[in-house]
């Protein structure tokens, strides 16, 4: 169970326990660091994580499940993959913390907060409208702690990873190459992909890195 960007192995904490209760395994979360190139994190997972079994399933969160998908890559298999709101086609928030663009990421967050409060809204009679809304705006304070962690972003604009992120960037394209998709198919038999829905704290950062607006 790998972690995503700007975050460590406390994201899978109470995951793990909860999991615990359904499946019959063993779960093992690592950190790899924030800033460091994606094959880096790889490395630095597997120097920490040694003789894993065949019937492992891993488990990435965001830039985790590219940590898994580059592990893939340079020989590790898998039973199994699992990403959760993984940006397989880059972030645009990467560009943005590059070239000095960042007011477009704040306008995308807020209208991931506002989209959900509007469509529920217009479900109810014209009187309560407003209450809805005043109900759902505790979803606009998260928009506060989105900043914060564009803040972060920004002070990390120079790293490896960040650039690797950029969906321009060569790493991406070679990544999701023909050739390289047909190797991952060889790697492993299971792969899924989660991605947050918008009405949802996680959903609001996704929507910001470029995550479709579905969930599997």
């Amino acid at each position: 169970m790998q972690h995503g960007f700007l975050s460590d192995r406390s994201t899978w904490n109470s995951v793990k326990w909860a999991l615990a209760k359904e499946f019959d395994a063993e779960f093992y979360n690592f950190t790899t660091g924030a800033g460091k190139s994606f094959p880096a994190q790889a490395d630095s997972l597997r120097a920490q994580w040694t003789g894993f079994p065949s019937n492992t399933v891993y488990i990435g969160h965001s830039n985790g499940g590219l940590v898994g998908r580059e592990l893939l890559r340079s020989g590790s298999a898998w039973k199994g993959i699992i990403t959760v709101g993984t940006l397989h086609t880059g972030a645009p928030l990467a560009a943005s913390a590059q070239n000095g663009t960042l007011a477009v990421a704040g306008t995308v967050v807020i209208q991931s907060v506002l989209a959900p409060i509007v469509l529920y809204s217009s479900y109810l009679e014209q009187s309560v409208h407003w209450f809805a809304i005043s109900e759902y705006a505790f979803a606009i304070a998260d928009v506060v702690g989105q900043f914060g962690f564009i803040y972060a972003l920004v002070h990390v604009n120079n790293s490896d990873v960040l650039s690797q992120m950029h969906p321009a960037s060569g790493y991406l394209a070679d990544l999701n190459s023909g050739a390289n998709l047909a190797h991952e198919s060889a790697m492993t038999s299971h792969r899924i992909e989660v991605s947050s829905t918008l009405n949802s704290s996680n959903g609001i950062r996704m929507r910001a890195f470029g995550v479709p607006a579905s969930s599997i």
